[in-house]
C-alpha cells in the first residue's frame, strides 16, 4: 500500500511540476551515508559508511552519462570491511517542464577491497548491475536535487583468502522497494 501511495505522489509531481534546465553540460553531486547501531546492554556495535561523489555529463535533454567513485565500509566488533567502488551510469530522462525531470538510471558498480573476519584477512570483489527510477528538481539555475527509489538488478560478491585458495561467491537477483533503496543527492551544474 505504501508503494502505491509513493507511485501516486510521484506521478502527480510529474504532471504538475517543471523541468531541470540542461543549459549546463556538467554537474557534480554525490551521496554520503553513516549508520551506527548497537544493542542495549551488549558490547557490540555495527558501523557502516559510504562516500560516493560523481560527475555527470548532459549529452542531451534526455540522456546523461556519469561516473561515481567512492569508498564504503562496515565494522562489527573486530570484523572490518573496506571497499573502493566505481560506478558508471546512464540516465534516460523525461522533462515535462523547466524545473523537474524523471529518469531511469542504469548503473554498474565494481568494487574491490578487503574484509577482515576474526583477524583473518580476505580480499573481496563485487559487481552490481541494475536500474533505478529517480526524479530531479531544480532549486535554482545551478543547484538541483535528485531522489532515487527502488532497484531492480543483479549483484555478486566474491571473498577469497589473502594467501590464495578457494573463496566464496554470493549472487543476488531481485527487486527492492524498501526504505534502504531511497537516496537523495544535492547537485551543482556547471
Amino acid at each position: 500500500m505504501k508503494t502505491l501511495k509513493f507511485i501516486s505522489v510521484f506521478v502527480l509531481c510529474l504532471v504538475f511540476s517543471n523541468q531541470v534546465s540542461a543549459q549546463y553540460k556538467y554537474f557534480t553531486g554525490g551521496t554520503l551515508s553513516f549508520l551506527s547501531s548497537g544493542v542495549k546492554d551488549v558490547d557490540e556495535r555495527t558501523t557502516t559508511y559510504s562516500v560516493m561523489p560523481y560527475l555527470g555529463y548532459n549529452m542531451s535533454d534526455n540522456l546523461v552519462l556519469g561516473l561515481g567513485a567512492g569508498i564504503s565500509g562496515e565494522s562489527y566488533d573486530n570484523d572490518k570491511e573496506t571497499m573502493f567502488n566505481l560506478m558508471p551510469f546512464v540516465r534516460f530522462r523525461h522533462t515535462p517542464n523547466e524545473k523537474m525531470g524523471v529518469y531511469l538510471q542504469a548503473d554498474a558498480t565494481v568494487g574491490f577491497g578487503n574484509i577482515e573476519v576474526n583477524s583473518i584477512k580476505n580480499k573481496r570483489s563485487s559487481f552490481e548491475i541494475g536500474v533505478r527510477p529517480g526524479i530531479d528538481y531544480a532549486l535554482s539555475d545551478r543547484w538541483f536535487i535528485t531522489a532515487n527509489y527502488g532497484f531492480l538488478g543483479f549483484s555478486t560478491a566474491t571473498t577469497k583468502p589473502d594467501g590464495g585458495g578457494d573463496g566464496t561467491t554470493a549472487n543476488v537477483f531481485g527487486l527492492a522497494l524498501d526504505p534502504a533503496t531511497l537516496g537523495f543527492s544535492l547537485n551543482y551544474a556547471f
